[in-house]
Order: C-alpha cells, then structure tokens, then sequence
C-alpha cells in the first residue's frame, strides 16, 4: 500500500475510534484538517515575462498547537504538496522549504516539523515557444493546489487552492509591493543553497558508514537529512542528529552505499540564547560518497 494510503487509513482509523467513543472518554470536537491550516500565495512580480520565471510564494497558516510536515516528514506523516493546474506552457519549478523543527511523539518517533506560519517558494516559468504556439494569450490562470497532513493527537488530511492569474508580456516586469514581506520573510528561513557555502563554514566526511560534520565555534548543530528514495537514511537520527557542541557523528544505513551524495540541512548555533552573541544559521550539506561524484566548486 503506497505511504501516504497507509497515513491516511491509520487517520481514518483513530478517527473512527474516537467517534465511536472507543480510546475517549468525551466525544471529540469536529475538526476539519481544511480549516487548521489556511493557505494563499502571491507573485513576487505583476508581470511575468515570456522565456522568463516569477517567484511564487505559498503561505501556509498552522493553526497553533498543530503542525505540517516538512519534505522528509521523518517516522510518520507526509510532506504537504503544491500541484500547479493551468495553461500546459507554463511549469513550476523546485519547491525551497525553510528548515524544520524536530518533533518527537510517544514511541520516540522523530518528525521534522513546521508550526505557525510557513512559506514555500518555487519559480513559475513560461516557456516561450509553446506560449507562441498557443497564440501569446495575455494572461496566465492558474491554480496551485495543495495537500498537506495536519497533526496534533491525531493527523487529519487537508487540502486547499489558491487561483492567481498574471498577464504575460515581453516587456520589464516590475515587483509587486504588496509581496515584499512574504519574500522577505521566505527567504531569511530558507537555508543557503550548498552551492553557495563557503568551504571553511563546514567540513564534512564520510567513512565507514559515519558522517561526520563539524562548525568551528558551534554550541549546538541540529542536522536534517534529505528525503531519499534509496532510504539513505541515519540509522538514528532521534540521537545521533542532534547535540551540544561543535562536531555531529552520524551513522548512515547501508543504502548509503547506494547513493552519490548524502543531502540534507544543517542549523548550527554559535553563543549561548539570550546572549548578544546568539546567533542562528541553516545551511544545505551535500557530501559526496565517490571520488567520480563531483559538483561545481562551492566558493
């Protein structure tokens, strides 16, 4: 049974439970996992360009006490999704999640987390030959629909969509203004692209199954590892991805041998909470596994 079936039947199934009085002394409250998590997006630019990309960000408003799950949801759960319904010479691009939180429940299940308020973004593109060949239409509708699991006692499926719609042109696009603090915001949570880290900032190795990262001067480090189809996976990331101090040591399953890279996030601290010096940061890590995999110099 595909995971997000099996989610979804074990939902329905405390769910059921909890209607019927079995598992609940009181009869719970109606909930509706539509209403717990509000969703709308906007355009970084009024215009977007033939041939060119417009930033898109989606915000997602978690109702407190609850949360969504992140691109590697962890033990349970299931990454919320946008799905882009529209004209077919257009696209969306890569999602760009900020960090998670870590979140453990009974059992010491580990999920990574989002709460509150969080903001996905993505690049909508127009291909301008296929925009030529349908005639160069002025305006481009579309919906992006998302899906996400909201939990708290329990997980409840949700969905919503948002319709925008931006005329094309082959002419400047200008900003929109009305976005300028949802992109602010989205882009101080996003981790800095690991293309764009400096090599001194980390040093990461990979060797007999361990991966070790370090961060000079670093009081605490919190590592989230990249959803992987091969299951290249810590072994136990509820202990060994987390810890006081400058160095992670964390012990990979066997599909790692598998794979050319280990992926995922790493937030580092450096000086204690509450001191003038506190300061947070969230970086992509990418550690090649083979000496043939190789990437573009970082800087």
């Amino acid at each position: 049974m595909p995971r997000i079936q099996q989610i979804v039947s074990a939902c329905s199934l405390v769910l059921w439970l909890v209607a019927t009085g079995f598992g609940a002394s009181q009869p719970a409250p109606a909930m509706d996992g539509n209403s717990l998590v509000r969703v709308s997006a906007i355009a970084e630019y009024q215009a977007i360009r033939a041939g060119e990309s417009v930033s898109i960000a989606v915000r997602f408003q978690i109702e407190d006490g609850w949360h969504t799950y992140w691109k590697n949801p962890g033990d349970t759960g299931a990454e919320m999704r946008i799905v882009y319904d529209g004209p077919e010479w257009a696209s969306l691009g890569e999602i760009h999640w900020p960090a998670p939180k870590r979140y453990v429940s009974p059992g010491d299940l580990l999920d990574f987390v989002h709460e509150g308020t969080v903001i996905l973004l993505t690049d909508l593109t127009v291909d301008a030959e296929a925009w030529e060949a349908a005639g160069k239409p002025e305006t481009l509708a579309f919906d992006l629909n998302c899906e996400w699991f909201v939990c708290k006692e329990i997980c409840l499926l949700g969905e919503g969509s948002v319709s925008l719609e931006l005329p094309v042109t082959t002419e400047t696009a200008y900003k929109n203004r009305d976005a300028l603090q949802a992109f602010s915001e989205a882009r101080r949570a996003i981790p800095r692209p690991w293309e764009d880290v400096p090599e001194q900032m980390y040093r990461a190795k990979f060797e007999s199954g361990v991966l070790t990262l370090s961060v000079p001067s670093a009081t605490r480090m919190t590592y989230f590892p990249a959803p992987s189809k091969e299951l290249a996976l810590p072994v136990d990331a509820l202990t060994e991805a987390e810890a006081k101090g400058d160095t992670l040591r964390i012990r990979y399953r066997d599909e790692a041998s598998t794979v050319d890279f280990l992926e995922g996030v790493l937030v580092f601290e450096r000086g204690q909470p509450g001191a003038g010096n506190h300061s947070t940061h969230a970086i992509e890590v990418r550690v090649p596994l083979r000496d043939d995999a190789s990437d573009p110099p970082r800087e």
